[in-house]
Parts: structure tokens; sequence; C-alpha cells
């Protein structure tokens, strides 16, 4: 099995223009690698297209009375890390993830076993990401209100895991009974 020392020596005594073929397949491969050639160019990313993904993945499926597929909302997150979006992209993919399971469960009062697992996890990672892009503690007291608020309107006894979540996260407690 070749070491990367040896596809980086092997790549580096190829003509120029095999060089540029071959980067070029690479960056056409498929969407994230293009982002991940962007990004570490320095240009910046749009996962515009990502977040439309997780947009159909979830909220519109709910909408539909469909079920979301956690395999492909962790897929659709996988994707966006392996580019390197920003952090506010994450921050926005780990929401509808985290709401789209919320408004599922709240909708149908049930769902897979690992729905409540999955809800609880995204609303996690979109609470820390709001911490990583919001350095204002007034800021943040705002979002994590907005989120207590959303929460308490979503009132379902299968939240238990986002509960605990958010108090992990934000030190609050949510009070649903």
């Amino acid at each position: 099995m070749a070491k990367s020392n040896d596809i980086i020596k092997r790549f580096e005594s190829l003509p120029i223009t095999q060089r540029r073929k071959l980067l070029f397949k690479l960056y056409k491969f498929s969407k994230e690698t293009e982002m991940l050639f962007k990004t570490m160019l320095g240009y910046l990313v749009d996962a515009s297209s990502l977040i439309d993904e997780m947009k159909k993945e979830t909220l519109n499926k709910v909408n539909r009375r469909r079920m979301p597929s956690g395999v492909k909302v962790n897929s659709i997150i996988s994707k966006a890390k392996k580019a390197m979006v920003s952090d506010n992209d994450l921050l926005i993919l780990e929401e509808l993830a985290f709401k789209g399971f919320v408004e599922f469960l709240n909708e149908f009062g049930g769902g897979p076993d690992s729905y409540p697992t999955m809800a609880g996890k995204h609303l996690g990672e979109h609470l820390k990401y709001i911490k990583l892009t919001t350095s204002d503690k007034t800021e943040q007291s705002k979002y994590f209100d907005k989120i207590k608020k959303y929460l308490l309107k979503n009132n379902n006894m299968l939240l238990d895991y986002v509960n605990e979540s958010f108090e992990l996260v934000t030190g609050e407690k949510i009070k649903r009974y």
C-alpha cells in the first residue's frame, strides 16, 4: 500500500500537464472536493447547496409528512466538515438537523428510537457553534433564550435528551412539566 509521502513524490514527478489534469479531475470529483479545494486555496466557500440539501432532508420532509434520515443528515454534516465550510455554515446545518428531528417528534408524537438522541446531539453541536461564532455573552444569551422558547413551544416528553443537551452546554434547565 502506498504511503502519503510516496504519493506526493509520484505526483511531483509527473509532468505539469498531467498534474494539472489530475488536480482538475480531483477538483471536479464531487461538490465536497470542489469546496475543499476552494477553502484550502483561500476562497470563500458557498455552502448553500449543503444547506439546501439539509432543508430538504429535515424540515421539508417533516412538512410533507415524511421521516428525515439520520444517516443522510449526518452525511451532509460530514461533507460540510470535510469541505471545511465556515463555523457559521455548520451552525445553520446543525440547527436544521436538530429542528428537523424535534419537529418530527412533536408533530407525530414519536419516531425511531434514534430521533430523540439525534435531536439532542445536533442541538448540542448547534449550541457549541453559537459559542464559537458569538463571543458576546449577551448575544449568546439571546440565542439561547430563543432556542429555549422554541423547545418549550415544542413540548414533548420524548425530548429529554434535548433538554439534557441544552443544560449541558448552557448550564440552564428547561422545565417542561
